[in-house]
């Protein structure tokens, strides 16, 4: 009999011949084409990163979202250095990756924390979370790259999806008010009449 144990064994066992097979094609046909070493390094470091996540939601029999979560907010950190140093732009790990990692790392437990232990309305919570990933976390994300890139903050898409995402939480929260207010109860308006019949002489 396949149990759900034995398929999910499989599924990572399937996984990571896949990836296994994508680093060795990736580094063939780099050093065909270029006769060394050079695009290649960026599958070898994202790669393993993917595999290691897909690996603990598929091999965490219990609690896989918590695992992926701390598994996430450790490797990050070193994938994201050692694509730094891939990469031919260096020095944008500390004043960009790193902040920009905690916060990613600290947004997910508080989610979890949020979906997982509060009873909060799930329409209110959803709305909350619209907001914040829509309109918060995205501008603190912008807010670093414009400062490392030393560009402008504000551009035409960001009103327009500060608009959208202001919207579509609004959205959310009168939903849920309108299914969360307690229905008013029918006013029964009786007034019984008894008309007596008054026998025929």
């Amino acid at each position: 009999m396949i149990t759900k144990n034995k398929l999910l064994k499989f599924a990572f066992f399937v996984v990571s011949i896949a990836c296994f097979i994508a680093i060795g094609v990736c580094f063939i046909t780099d050093i065909v084409l270029n006769d060394q070493i050079t695009w290649a390094v960026y599958p070898f470091i994202c790669v393993p990163f993917f595999w290691l996540l897909v690996s603990t939601l598929l091999l965490a029999a219990k609690h896989r979202i918590p695992c992926f979560i701390i598994v996430f907010s450790i490797a990050v950190f070193p994938f994201l250095s050692l694509l730094e140093h891939a990469t031919p732009v260096h020095g944008w790990y500390k004043p960009l990756g790193f902040p920009l990692a905690v916060l990613s790392a600290i947004s997910l437990v508080v989610t979890y924390i949020l979906l997982r232990f509060t009873k909060i309305n799930k329409l209110y919570l959803s709305a909350f979370l619209v907001l914040y990933y829509g309109v918060v976390f995205s501008t603190i994300v912008r807010i670093f790259v414009a400062r490392f890139l030393h560009q402008g903050f504000f551009t035409i898409d960001i009103a327009i999806n500060t608009l959208a995402c202001i919207g579509v939480a609004v959205l959310l929260a009168v939903i849920g008010y309108s299914k969360n207010k307690p229905a008013k109860p029918l006013e029964h308006t009786e007034n019984p009449q008894e008309q007596t019949e008054t026998p025929e002489a």
